[in-house]
């Protein structure tokens, strides 16, 4: 960014945050008062069976039903929609800290491509393996964890933490 919009930037982050800040307390706020102590351990799960109060015999009652599905399983989707962009950071971040380690591993995968391709294509292979290897230890745990746990509620609150340690803590000790 040029100098004089790289001024605007804390203002435009910090009012981001608050906005979504003051819109999440919002709406934690409205579904305490109407749902009172029936509230579920994600928000999105009071929205099961949730008919809009329309009436079954309705012409918008599968539109009622299907929204209520829309809200119950968007986390989920979220969830999934962003997990390769976490993995990828976090590969990619794991990579930049120790870029070596993986190399063995590489040079064995990669097998005798420098003497048939040359030295500088059988490095760019090594260096691909490597940022490929650096990925699949990214991704590979949550996906074999997600096998074991099965309660979609746990998986977003694991989700959500591995997320902020991949936002905010990798790169900021990273930094």
């Amino acid at each position: 960014l040029a100098e004089e919009k790289r001024r605007s930037v804390p203002n435009i982050f910090f009012s981001a945050l608050m906005t979504t800040a003051i819109i999440y307390c919002f709406i934690s706020i409205v579904c305490c008062y109407h749902l009172g102590n029936d509230i579920q351990q994600s928000i999105n799960l009071n929205f099961i069976g949730f008919e809009w109060g329309i009436a079954e015999g309705s012409v918008w009652h599968p539109f009622a039903t299907t929204l209520s599905l829309v809200v119950v399983l968007f986390p989920a989707f979220d969830t999934l929609s962003v997990f390769p962009l976490i993995a990828i950071t976090l590969g990619n971040n794991l990579r930049s800290i120790s870029p070596e380690l993986m190399r063995p591993l590489a040079s064995y995968l990669a097998g005798n491509r420098r003497e048939v391709e040359g030295v500088e294509e059988g490095e760019q292979a090594q260096n691909n393996i490597i940022t490929v290897l650096w990925r699949l230890v990214a991704c590979l745990p949550p996906l074999a964890l997600s096998l074991i746990v099965k309660d979609l509620s746990l998986s977003l609150m694991i989700g959500g933490a591995c997320g902020i340690i991949v936002a905010f803590i990798i790169p900021a000790a990273l930094q």
